[in-house]
């Protein structure tokens, strides 16, 4: 099994966190999680309005808990830090992670992980990643996108949830779900 590592940066909006937990769900892969990708999702998830400091926690350790690939051993990787040069130094930590415990590093800032992260990590953007999913399994994610549409507070249409998603930067994933839902 894929053991994933989303950034902090795609698991915001929710919808996308709500789409990599079913996907795991579903068997594609097993999201893994480094202590720095669970402090910095949580300061940014209390950004949000009407997100307490609370709230952001008990939200960040119930997300970190689902993840089938668990926390990743900092022991395995802080050694890699010190050695790492690049754009975004706030990053070596979870491109050290990466480098260890993950097959892929999923990120919309695919420039800050080039040439840090090992190369038998592959660092893709959400939209590529969930893409290349739907073109080879579209009913099994049409599936997830209906059962989330069912499953919010507040329920929304199928074409909702792929809209959502679309405005949230999967716009190809988007392209190739939406004529299984025509009609």
């Amino acid at each position: 099994m894929q053991r994933v590592l989303p950034d902090s940066n795609v698991l915001l909006p929710v919808g996308l966190q709500n789409l990599f937990m079913r996907a795991q769900d579903a068997g594609f892969f097993h999201i893994v999680w480094s202590d720095e990708l669970r402090d910095e999702y949580s300061r940014k998830l209390a950004e949000w309005p009407r997100v307490t400091p609370h709230h952001a926690h008990v939200l960040t350790e119930r997300f970190m808990s689902r993840a089938l690939g668990g926390r990743i051993d900092p022991s395995t990787y802080t050694w890699r830090i010190e050695g790492l040069s690049g754009r975004d130094p706030g990053d070596f930590a979870i491109a050290a992670a990466a480098s260890v415990g993950a097959d892929i590093l999923v990120t919309h800032n695919i420039r800050d992980f080039l040439g840090v992260v090992h190369p038998r990590c592959s660092v893709i953007d959400p939209d590529s990643f969930f893409t290349a999913l739907a073109r080879e399994f579209p009913l099994e994610f049409v599936g997830i996108i209906l059962q989330t549409s069912t499953s919010l507070r507040e329920p929304r249409t199928s074409h909702e949830i792929l809209e959502q998603l679309r405005t949230s930067g999967l716009r190809q994933f988007h392209q190739v779900l939406e004529p299984y839902l025509a009609g």
